[in-house]
């Protein structure tokens, strides 16, 4: 069973003003969906606490066709597509009850040992006919490029708050797409919803570090590095197309 399909009916506090999924709602479903799959095929959340070790993403790439009105039902269906010896990744499409597609995600995975600190060797664990070959982006997750901070048009500063935390100690892997677009201000969010994104993880954000977001806003299109504002560690990067509400 390489593919798995749930359903799920968009939530009033899952949107934003405008009524469609908030960006971050949507990271959360495809983290629950892949949180789900996991767990059938013995790789989820049973398997890392008693292995002590943890799925960690590593990068995303989103393509967004329409994003979900409140109250509106979809289906989210999700398979581990490709297989290496230290990263697996793992694909999304989310669609509407006509069954026509409002969202397609490619993400890449990693295992990590917590005790070692170190990534788990995937052949054996996850075996070639768990995987559904069909990508919904075929995508091999390129490096997003710098950004110098005397080039950025929009910043914030911002710090990993205690609700910001997840089970892994860190900061939840969707908060980084929220403050990069948080970056832009709400005048722009108000006006704008993306239409695809690239997230590239490179380090963890640890309770009450305080995070420097610069972005680059060029025509419809924004670049954001995130850096630890002690030490300037590159946290995130985070590319957005958007699109005119």
């Amino acid at each position: 069973m390489a593919k798995f399909t749930f359903a799920h009916d968009i939530k009033n506090y899952e949107c934003d003003r405008n009524r469609n999924l908030r960006l971050v709602s949507l990271f959360n479903i495809l983290q629950d969906a892949a949180d789900r799959a996991a767990e059938k095929i013995n790789l989820g959340w049973t398997f890392c606490v008693e292995n002590s070790c943890a799925w960690v993403g590593t990068g995303y790439e989103v393509e967004i066709l329409r994003l979900p009105r409140i109250n509106e039902p979809v289906s989210v269906t999700t398979w581990p597509s490709t297989l290496g010896k230290l990263s697996s990744s793992r694909d999304f499409v989310m669609a509407g009850a006509d069954g026509r597609v409002l969202v397609r995600a490619s993400s890449l995975w990693v295992l990590i040992d917590i005790d070692r600190k170190r990534p788990r060797l995937l052949p054996g664990l996850l075996q070639e006919g768990m995987l559904a070959p069909d990508r919904a982006i075929p995508t091999d997750f390129p490096k997003l490029p710098a950004l110098d901070p005397a080039d950025r048009t929009h910043s914030l500063e911002t710090k990993a708050w205690f609700n910001e935390i997840d089970v892994n100690q860190h900061v939840n892997n969707a908060m980084y797409p929220l403050w990069a677009s948080e970056s832009l201000g709400g005048e722009f969010l108000s006006a704008h919803a993306p239409a695809s994104l690239t997230v590239e993880f490179k380090k963890e954000t640890f309770l009450d570090q305080l995070a420097q977001v610069d972005t680059r806003l060029d025509g419809m299109e924004s670049l954001s590095v995130i850096r630890l504002a002690e030490g300037g560690h590159d946290l995130a990067k985070v590319r957005v197309s958007w699109r005119a509400l």
